[in-house]
This record gives structure tokens, sequence and C-alpha cells, in this order.
């Protein structure tokens, strides 16, 4: 959604236009982009990247978020954040903008670090770790050619354990053979999740999926490859969860096991590749869409105004950044944990009950599947930005102001994905309440909440007592049990009503 921010004019400074009176007279966009209250080394980059692309800045700023927390992976968490579990800091965006705006422009100048360190890293590999493995690898299968004639000439029990320990050396320098592919674009569920066993041979078991056009990537997740046609999102479900998965495929190649999936996601897509997945009743059900921060980002056509380069010392800080996290977080086998001030921790358990209550008096009782996960955003957010300020000296923490900021963002995202869902939300809403109306109707006995529930299957009961309310004919009676007990509501159809 445009914000206040987007006015920045595009350019250096000479060349901005005056300002008009109409344009000093708009009104305030209703969800802005909480800009203010980022660190300010990432607002001086993002403003460089807005200023010379012409992006938006909320679009600046939650691409650059994005590339933060993938380079973080699984190694910053926060010990014990919810209900016992550790936070981590996995974020997955998708953001819809108009074909020709510059995204693949902005998206590749803020890779450029990551792009850097994966080629050095590569390099390095090939130059300096590679030759030695293979050399290992070539006296180990010669020995292993020794052993096995040898065992057939004299005793095989002799040689058997030898054998089976060149085996295990040789599988392990197979493994570190296999670099880890740090991002990924297009991929089905299985190559996925083969992807991801391979990466946690030698490192955690993650990926960066990315793409300037996703189109292709979502056609996958609606099932383009599945056999009958379903949406294939479980591994970006459990790739935001940290969760493990398993999977059984004819041949070697096809199984594996993963212990604890990380995906993190950056997807820009066209708005007719939003309305496909916002009108997908399986996509909307399925867990991807309710974990996945979604924003539909307007990026105005401007006059170009030739401006200088991003700044180097901006672009040095950024470039410094994502290097320095990459090296501490994203190659570590164990995680380091960020401890939360009691503050922080209140603001974020705060932002929770907030939500709860929302859920319990129906505010968001239909889309409850989706707003919890808002106060894990806000979570992830503040580990986030205290892993991009924590320079590597001292204790670990997230503080009050790296919650405020991820509580913001949270709300932010959260006004953005309802104010996308919306309308699937009223047509949901006014659904129910027909088919409601049509079951008390047909009953002249009356139904109860748990009586209707077992006749519509798929609501939960909280939805249809909501929906209830809004049916002035559904008149509600109360029965009292003579040997006690509960009380039983049962609703009849009252045409006057």
């Amino acid at each position: 959604m445009k914000t206040e921010i987007n006015n920045t004019q595009w350019g250096p400074a000479e060349f901005e236009p005056e300002t008009s009176a109409e344009v000093a007279h708009q009104e305030p966009a209703i969800n802005n982009y909480p800009f203010e209250l980022l660190p300010p080394k990432l607002r001086e980059y993002a403003s460089e990247i807005h200023r010379v692309t012409g992006a938006p800045l909320e679009l600046s700023a939650g691409t650059c978020i994005a590339f933060c927390s993938a380079a973080m992976g699984l190694g910053a968490q926060i010990q014990n954040a919810y209900k016992g579990n550790n936070g981590l800091g996995i974020l997955q965006f998708v953001f819809s903008l108009e074909s020709g705006s510059g995204k693949s422009t902005l998206l590749n100048l803020i890779r450029r670090p990551l792009d850097a360190w994966i080629k050095m890293r590569e390099e390095h590999f090939r130059r300096f770790e590679s030759p030695k493995l293979l050399a290992d690898k070539d006296i180990l299968e010669k020995e292993h050619k020794d052993k096995i004639n040898a065992s057939k000439k004299g005793d095989r029990d002799v040689h058997s354990e030898e054998i089976r320990t060149i085996r295990e050396k040789l599988e392990e320098i197979n493994n570190l053979l296999s670099q880890p592919q740090f991002t990924t674009e297009d991929c089905t569920l299985s190559a996925m999740a083969h992807l991801l066993w391979q990466n946690g041979k030698t490192g955690q078991e993650a990926v960066f999926s990315i793409s300037p056009d996703a189109r292709p990537a979502i056609r996958t997740l609606l099932g383009a490859w599945s056999k009958k046609g379903h949406v294939e999102d479980n591994l970006l479900v459990k790739g935001y969860s940290g969760d493990p998965h398993q999977q059984d495929r004819r041949g070697q190649s096809g199984s594996c096991r993963i212990k604890k999936a990380c995906v993190n996601l950056l997807f820009f897509i066209q708005p007719d590749v939003l309305r496909e997945i916002l009108a997908n009743p399986e996509m909307m059900h399925s867990g991807f869409v309710q974990r996945v921060m979604f924003s539909e980002i307007e990026w105005p056509l401007s006059h170009y105004n030739n401006p200088e380069p991003v700044d180097k010392t901006a672009d040095q800080w950024w470039e410094i950044c994502i290097t320095r996290i990459l090296e501490t977080y994203r190659v570590c086998s164990e995680p380091k944990f960020f401890r939360p001030e009691d503050e922080a921790k209140r603001l974020i358990v705060s932002y929770h009950d907030e939500i709860v209550d929302a859920v319990k008096d129906g505010t968001y009782a239909d889309v409850q599947s989706h707003v919890v996960r808002w106060h894990e955003w806000a979570y992830r957010f503040s580990l986030v930005l205290a892993v991009l300020e924590h320079d590597g000296i001292g204790e670990r923490v997230v503080t009050k102001k790296h919650a405020q900021t991820g509580v913001a963002l949270a709300k932010y995202y959260a006004a953005e994905k309802m104010a996308l869902i919306e309308q699937s939300r009223e047509a949901a809403k006014d659904a129910l309440k027909q088919k409601l109306c049509g079951l008390i109707k047909s009953s002249d006995a009356g139904l109860s909440v748990r009586q209707i529930q077992r006749q519509l299957r798929t609501y939960t009961a909280t939805s249809i007592r909501n929906a209830l309310k809004d049916i002035p004919e559904a008149t509600p009676h109360q029965n009292h049990p003579a040997e006690g007990g509960w009380t039983q509501v049962t609703y009849f159809w009252d045409a006057k009503a």
C-alpha cells in the first residue's frame, strides 16, 4: 500500500520539482510503514535504494529485512520465546507490484553482498578444499579396491571391518564435496526437500527462495507439477516453523530426512498472480498464506532524473553488515541465543493478548488461523533487528526498542494482509450465513451450535456463534437441565424477528 513516505522524489535534490498544492493536501495513507522506527543505518541504506531506484521505502526496507533474515538462517534464536519453543528469525514475504516497475533493479542492488559472499565461498572451496578432498578420495578408493581383492583371496571376515570403515570415510568425503546451495528460485516440493537435505550435510538445513518474477514458482505451489493439481506448500510451511520433514521416494536421491527445515522466502509477483492465490480456497487454508507476509505495493512511474549511485558509505555498511551476519550465523551448526529484555517480552506478550481478545470478541474469529501468526511476526522482526544491530561484542539482547519496532512492523503487515483478504473474508461470511439460514429454517426442533457444526464440519463453533449474531431471525432459546449441568442454547427460525 502507498504511504506518505513514498512522496520522496526520485533523484538528487537539485532535480526535485516543487510540491504542488494538490499533493501537499493529500489525505495521509491509512496504513503507514513504520520506517522511522527502523535502525538508523538501515533507514539510511533503504533511503539510498529508494533515491536511486525510485522504489517505495516500504519495498526497499522490506527487501533489506528479508535479506537480513535469510543471512541469519537458523543461526540466531530466542530461547523459550513462546510455549517452550525457541523463537526463529525466518521470514517469508510476497510483494505484489506491476510489471516493469523496476523490481529486478532493486533486487540486484540489495542482493550484491549475498551473491559476492556465495561466490567467495565457492571459489575458496574450488581452490583450497576440493583438491585435497579429491586426493583423499582417490587414495581411499584405491585402498578400498585393494581390500576387496584381498578379501576375495583370503578370509573375508578379516577385511570386512576395514572395508566398512573405508566406505564410511568415502561417504563423509562425498558429503564434504557437495557445496551448500544457499539460494533457489523455483523448486518442486521434492526437489526443495532434497536441496535442504544436501545443505544439511555441510551446514544448516536452510535455503533462501528468492525470485524477481515468481509466477513459475507460484504455479508450482498451486500444483502445476502435482498429478492431482493439489497445492504443494507443505515444505514452505515447515520451513517457516523450523519443523522436521520426511520424504520417501523411489530411488536413493528421492528419500531424505530433514531435522529442522528453514526456508526464507522473498517473491515478487504481479497483481494477477496475487488474485489467483487469494481466489484459491485450498491455498487460503493450507497454511502458507497464513504465515507469509503479503503486501501490495504501488510504485508510480516517475521521470528519470539520472541520480548518483548509492552512497559509498551506506553501500559499504550494507556489505559489511550482511557479510558479518552470514559469517556469524548462517554457517554455524549451533544457534547463538538472544535474550529478550523483560520489557521487550512484555510488549510482544501484550500484543499476543490483544490479538486473542480480538478473536474472542468476534473481530477476527473468522480469520483466526491468520491472526494467531501476527505476534510471531513481531518476535521474528525483533530478533532480525537485534542481529542487525549486534556488533559481535557483548551480550546478545533483544531490546525494548527492537520489540516496539517488531510489533509495529507486524501490525503493518497484518493490516496489509487483512486489506487483501477482506473481499474473500466477506464472501466466506455471507456463504456461512446462507448455510445457517437454510439449516435452521429446515429444523422444527431447533439446532444447537454443536449440531450445526457436525453438519457443516469445516466451521469452528466460534465462527458459527459469531455468524448467528448477524442473523436476526435465528432466535436463541436457553434450555436449563433440571438435573443441573451446562445450559444448552438452541436456535429456532423466527421470520418475524
